[in-house]
């Protein structure tokens, strides 16, 4: 058999399908609902999905004759993030809604975790920003009339709000930028990005177009190798951007979005959450363990509502899992991020999905969550752990989802995968 076979058309098709319901069974299905430990048919539907996804995991790699080595790191500091947020709930009540929340974040660990035990990194990144690229086309197409009626698009179907869906779009559009850099200006790649972009812009998410512009920069600094007409059009659109900063109030328009400076250097009222969780006494059990996963809102004094939602995925694990689960996170995602720089052929794209997600991370929640934004960082940080990399064993293929000598690498230059 030769070295460099991949795996087959059936079993890119399976990872693929695997990694749509994933997706379908994390994002949201009713706009600005908050779990509350409650279950109703949307919370058992969106279940029976994330089970059904890792069912078809299994059996991927059951049917699968290729077996990569899993490095164990990611999944023990998640257990232990999950682990110290379980004590904060048994302290503070919220145990069940809590106890829920860690066996959604497990079973989506799990499905990367078995697919990349079988499955080259690459396809299963692209896998997932590829189902996430499709949820927010559909979810666009559907909630086109939010934009007219609000001037910022939402999603019908699923009926998810407008960050949610600039979140969606973000991180593939920074892949398919990325890879327009590495391997030039084409139809295949220009078209879905451009498609994302009008997605993204129309959701007017100021933190998605900000943090995006920085990743983009992180890009061409790290990409391998700079396709000619990259760079053409990386020089081209200096002038026009320089035009819009100058002559038009485009920019000011959507950074503003009609706000009081107070609302603006506010956050939209996120400090005001932001503000009771650090405030929590230094010797009080929650500064320490949090209150439990399931809490994504707090008390507030504002004038028109007793609660605000976090809305930031620093200070929610700070809240729901102290200062020694947040530690915890920090370890996991610093370690991401220093094997993605040592990867050998994945930094390019590793590092500005990294970057991305982090800093959106200050804004929008999802980085210890049964999220989108999970399920890639937990790829990411699994792939890149350097026990990930080691020469895999060669096994017999069994069945159809035999390897065969086919192209699969559609965001990785090198087929055989990262081996060291």
């Amino acid at each position: 058999m030769s070295a460099d076979a991949g795996p087959g058309l059936a079993h890119r098709i399976g990872v693929g399908a695997v990694a749509t319901v994933a997706v379908v069974s994390v994002v949201s299905w009713r706009s600005g609902a908050i779990f509350d430990g409650s279950v109703d048919i949307v919370v058992i539907a969106k279940a029976v999905l994330a089970v059904a996804a890792l069912g078809g995991a299994l059996a991927i790699r059951i049917m699968s004759g290729r077996r990569l080595p899993v490095g164990p790191r990611s999944p023990i500091l998640l257990a232990l993030a999950v682990g110290v947020s379980m004590l904060g709930a048994l302290a503070s009540g919220a145990t069940t809604a809590t106890a829920i929340v860690g066996v959604r974040i497990g079973i989506l660990a799990a499905i990367v975790i078995v697919l990349l035990s079988c499955t080259p990194w690459p396809i299963v990144l692209g896998s997932l920003l590829g189902a996430m690229g499709a949820v927010a086309v559909v979810a666009a197409a559907t909630g086109v009339s939010s934009y007219a009626a609000t001037g910022r698009l939402a999603g019908g179907i699923p009926e998810i709000q407008e960050n949610e869906l600039a979140g969606l779009a973000a991180l593939p559009l920074l892949a398919l930028i990325v890879l327009l850099f590495r391997d030039g200006i084409t139809l295949r790649l220009a078209a879905p990005a451009v498609v994302l972009a009008g997605i993204l812009w129309a959701t007017q998410s100021r933190t998605a177009l900000v943090v995006l512009a920085v990743a983009v920069v992180v890009a061409l600094l790290t990409t391998p190798r700079l396709h000619w007409t990259a760079a053409v059009a990386v020089f081209a659109s200096v002038p026009i951007v320089y035009a819009v900063l100058a002559f038009t109030s485009l920019i000011e328009d959507v950074l503003v979005r009609d706000q009081t400076a107070a609302e603006i250097a506010s956050l939209s009222s996120r400090t005001d959450a932001w503000q009771v969780v650090l405030d929590w006494n230094a010797t009080s059990w929650e500064r320490w363990i949090g209150l439990g996963l399931s809490v994504k809102q707090i008390d507030v004094d504002l004038p028109f509502r007793d609660t605000q939602v976090f809305d930031s995925s620093w200070v929610s694990v700070l809240a729901q899992a102290g200062v020694l689960g947040l530690i915890v996170v920090l370890i996991w995602i610093g370690l991401a991020f220093v094997d993605a720089a040592r990867h050998p052929t994945g930094r390019f794209l590793m590092i500005p999905l990294l970057v991305l997600l982090a800093v959106r991370g200050l804004t929008e929640n999802g980085l210890l969550d049964a999220s989108t934004t999970f399920l890639v960082l937990a790829t990411i940080a699994i792939a890149a752990d350097p026990d990930s990399r080691r020469s895999p064993a060669p096994v017999t293929p069994r069945t159809t989802f035999a390897r065969t000598p086919a192209r699969y690498a559609s965001v990785h230059p090198n087929p055989q995968g990262a081996t060291t």
